[in-house]
């Protein structure tokens, strides 16, 4: 019974070293979880910031667009283009 308890121990002992090799090593050339910890830290910090950067450039393309919408609307635009759409001919401009 000792010896299978052992085994299972040593396994698991495998399976943690094997898990620290994917870390960096720090300066005392052991794996270092503290800056694995803190890298992916400022990589969630880093994502929020790139969503509102996101957020708020949707914001300004979305503003434009109704911008030019609401233009379209106020100069006739929509008519020109619904005449456009209909197939009937441009306007002859008087001369």
């Amino acid at each position: 019974m000792l010896t299978e308890i052992h085994a299972a121990v040593m396994d698991l002992k495998r399976g943690h070293d094997a898990t620290l090799t994917a870390f960096t090593t720090n300066d005392l050339g052991k794996p270092d979880l503290d800056g694995h910890r803190k890298a992916h830290l400022g990589m969630i910090h880093a994502a929020k910031v790139m969503d509102t950067y996101k957020t708020e450039a949707v914001k300004k393309v979305l503003g434009y667009v109704v911008a030019f919408i609401i233009g379209l609307v106020v100069t006739g635009g929509t008519d020109k283009i619904r005449d456009l759409v209909a197939g009937k001919p441009a306007a002859v401009a008087a001369k």
